[in-house]
């Protein structure tokens, strides 16, 4: 499994500040960067807004790590990914596994 972990990967947690208005302002902050191993599990089609769209899954696993959650994102390869869950192999505490779908490109 270590040999796979070949492609670098960063994971954000979403900060939420107050401004001197007390308007909340959200932003990204880096939590981790780690080697990942990244396999697409499907690709989906459909029409929506007379428009084409694609809803791609990839299952990404990494290090143990414990404090990753779900309402993170990862980076890789300009894409922002939405981590959608997050699974403890066996519960052995040494990978995890974590589903995410392919959200907008960074800009």
């Amino acid at each position: 499994m270590i040999g796979e972990l070949k492609h670098r990967i960063k994971l954000e947690q979403l900060l939420v500040e107050k401004d001197s208005l007390e308007q909340e302002i959200e932003t990204w902050q880096l939590a981790y960067e780690v080697w990942a191993d990244i396999k697409p599990l499907s690709g989906k089609e459909y029409f929506k807004a007379r428009q084409t769209k694609s809803d791609i899954m990839v299952q990404v696993t990494i290090r143990y790590r414990p404090q990753i959650y779900n309402h993170m994102r990862m980076l890789f390869n300009n894409q922002i990914y939405e981590i959608v869950s997050v699974i403890n192999v066996n519960q052995e505490n040494r990978y995890l596994q974590l589903l995410c779908k392919e959200g907008v490109e960074l800009v």
